[in-house]
């Protein structure tokens, strides 16, 4: 009798940093990330590669995974409390809420460790910005194109959530 395979989170590790630079390869690409030169996608390549995320590990104030069948399908990463950096969750699981719950599981962690924190930003690709929205971040400036990367600086007030207003 097959089992049904299992999803569950956790703290990323050293030893997934491989597993993460793959996800986020996979993740962003031209078709992901339209508007975005190769050097620019290199680049976030180049951010997230084994050895960045080896040392980025220890450093970022949050980071998680999300494990299916023993594989890492989804990643987030907080380098500071206030700037989530990245959501990436591999194409195969779109819209089956892992992106969600990371994100969810995330700002609690970020929230209730830093509680004098009262915004979280966010730079949202053009793909990007209705899931950010849908969880309550709001733009803060238009689409813009930063070294043929365009975004839009999204934030999320935290002041409404504690009050139950959000």
């Amino acid at each position: 009798m097959n089992e049904a395979p299992v999803l569950s989170f956790r703290p990323a590790a050293t030893d997934d940093a491989a597993h993460v630079a793959s996800l986020v390869q996979r993740t962003f690409t031209s078709n992901h990330v339209p508007g975005w030169s190769i050097e620019s996608l290199r680049s976030i390549h180049d951010a997230n590669s084994v050895e960045a995320l080896v040392g980025s590990f220890s450093e970022a104030s949050y980071q998680s995974v999300a494990v299916l069948d023993k594989q890492i399908i989804g990643y987030i990463s907080f380098a500071k409390p206030h700037l989530l950096s990245i959501v990436a969750v591999d194409a195969a699981h779109h819209g089956q809420g892992i992106g969600s719950s990371l994100l969810r599981d995330a700002i609690d962690v970020v929230e209730k460790a830093n509680p004098a924190l009262e915004v979280l930003q966010v730079n949202a690709t053009e793909r990007s910005q209705p899931f950010y929205a849908k969880h309550g971040f709001y733009p803060i400036s238009p689409m813009i194109n930063v070294l043929d990367r365009r975004f839009m600086r999204m934030a999320m007030w935290l002041r409404p959530r504690r009050m139950g207003w959000a």
